[in-house]
């Protein structure tokens, strides 16, 4: 999800990302005690598969090399991985702590507030966010559940996988967060406002719903130049 502030210019952090590597207990996750650098991770067995229309799927984060893992990269509407079922996240080692740090590498570089998996092409339950842009307000959930909505509220929300597109959504305004961290230990935040959005359109990704699916009659039009020029790019990149 694109950060709505940024519209006011405003700086977002990166955290550093040893805080999050190591998950094996033997390394501090602080950000203090750097932990191994990211091009020292484990190497994973490069086992990609393929969709329907030919792009490149990863099964699990254990199915791609550190070199894969490197090149990962926002992938832009219509692609078709947006819109797949995630499946649930069941090893919880070194590997899927490196695509937690890649994800998160890619949603400060993008100026965003939330990522998930299948925005860059991983088919798993794991989203990454920061709703204020603050390095100690990273967040990894794996597995994630909502409960308990409370409220109701229409706001503007842009996506990073639909880049010039911002529509009205509407989403409830406190929400109940549950899931697990990188240890695969429970994990319960009660959120509101701008991080209870976040979760909402970054759990609907998993579910392979997009923004686009939630708009009205208004933004429909509105966005139907932008979201006709996108079509025209992906497929122009899937003849070459």
């Amino acid at each position: 999800m694109r950060d709505p502030r940024r519209l006011g210019g405003r700086r977002i952090l990166r955290a550093p990302i040893s805080r999050y590597y190591s998950v094996a207990g033997t390394a501090p996750r602080d950000a203090q005690a750097a932990g191994p650098p990211l091009s020292h991770a484990p190497p994973c067995p490069d086992t990609i598969g393929r969709n329907r229309a030919g792009r490149a799927v990863y099964a699990a984060p254990g199915a791609i090399s550190m070199h894969d893992l490197e090149q990962l990269h926002i992938v832009h509407y219509p692609d078709p991985r947006l819109r797949e079922q995630c499946k649930p996240v069941t090893q919880f080692d070194d590997a899927l702590a490196a695509l937690a740090v890649r994800m998160l590498q890619l949603m400060h570089e993008a100026r965003g507030v939330g990522l998930a998996a299948p925005q860059v092409g991983i088919l798993q339950r794991i989203f990454v966010m920061n709703h204020t842009g603050e390095p100690e307000d990273d967040r990894i959930v794996i597995n994630p559940v909502l409960h308990n909505p409370h409220g109701a509220a229409e706001s503007t929300e842009g996506c990073l996988s639909i880049p010039g597109v911002s529509v009205k959504v509407r989403r409830a305004e406190r929400i109940l967060l549950t899931g697990q961290d990188l240890r695969g230990q429970p994990v319960e935040v009660p959120t509101e406002d701008l991080q209870a959005r976040v979760c909402q359109h970054e759990t609907d990704h998993l579910n392979g719903i997009l923004i686009v699916d939630r708009m009205g009659p208004t933004d429909r039009i509105a966005t139907r130049k932008t979201l006709r020029v996108l079509e025209n790019t992906y497929r122009g990149k899937a003849r070459r």
